[in-house]
């Protein structure tokens, strides 16, 4: 059977995307989000401390090394392999192609939400906080709402473009290489076997089990979500990393693709007085 390479879209390989995605994030925003790290923790901890601080900006950080994962569909993988066969692997000025799958983030935010559960209960003596268990949900919202711009995942409509669609030979290794490369580790270390089976068919349990979470029903982490959604000062949260998640995105995306900031990231990176030079170093792959 062959074994396809894994892609964010024609040419980048999808670790690379999610880690030059978290290293853009990280070299950015890392003092706001120890800022909201820090008020999740006012909010939801009867004593916060730095090291309760320093896990929920974990928590928040996996929500970006993991906001392109559901790219890793076959799905969506056939629809690069079938560009790349036409136009070669390599994207030059004359020869661009350039493959789109909508309501990805769903299928996203599913990994992440399954992934993120154990990752606590792993990484913590005990069951998480309600402080934990909230800065997944924002983590969670933040992956969602990432391409709010263009679309909303509450039309319901995205649940036919996903159901019945599992994860491409080898996407979980490509997922796992860029969890390891932000310090993480891999999915099959921390999620048991039979859910792992599960994140393989990440596009169906997204369809069957995210509208329950996103509409807030349910036990546990439902209630969280419901508060997230009925909240002001809680909406701010994921509002705040969705932001700055977008702004990452869109920078390391135009380096992946074009080797140079252009268009919004251009205005970007100029309101933000950034150093193209710096930003570049950070970008695997980035064109010359």
């Amino acid at each position: 059977m062959t074994r396809y390479r894994v892609y964010a879209w024609h040419s980048v390989l999808l670790s690379k995307h999610l880690l030059n995605v978290y290293r853009v994030f990280r070299y950015l925003f890392d003092p706001e989000t120890r800022v909201i790290a820090r008020k999740i923790a006012l909010l939801k901890a009867m004593n916060p401390t730095p090291e309760l601080e320093e896990e929920l900006e974990k928590v928040i950080h996996v929500a970006v090394i993991l906001h392109d994962s559901g790219k890793g569909l076959e799905k969506y993988q056939e629809r690069v392999r079938n560009c790349i066969s036409k136009v070669g692997e390599r994207i030059t000025d004359d020869t661009r192609c350039f493959c789109s799958f909508r309501w990805h983030e769903t299928v996203s935010a599913q990994i992440y939400a399954s992934y993120v559960q154990y990752y606590l209960l792993k990484k913590l003596a005990g069951d998480p906080t309600p402080a934990h268990i909230f800065a997944a949900v924002v983590g969670l919202f933040s992956i969602l709402h990432h391409h709010h711009a263009m679309r909303l995942i509450y039309q319901g409509r995205w649940r036919e473009e996903v159901n019945g669609c599992g994860l491409a030979d080898g996407a979980v290794d490509e997922i796992s290489l860029a969890l390891r490369g932000a310090g993480f580790p891999p999915l099959h270390e921390v999620i048991p076997n039979l859910d792992l089976d599960n994140v393989r068919m990440a596009g169906s349990t997204a369809a069957n089990q995210l509208p329950r979470i996103i509409e807030g029903k349910g036990k546990g982490v439902g209630l969280l979500v419901e508060e997230v959604n009925r909240s002001r000062s809680s909406l701010k949260f994921h509002e705040m990393v969705t932001s700055r998640l977008v702004i990452a995105d869109i920078i390391a995306s135009s380096l992946e693709r074009r080797g140079e900031l252009k268009g919004y990231a251009a205005e970007l990176a100029r309101e933000l007085r950034l150093s193209i030079d710096d930003l570049r170093a950070l970008v695997e792959g980035a064109r010359e």
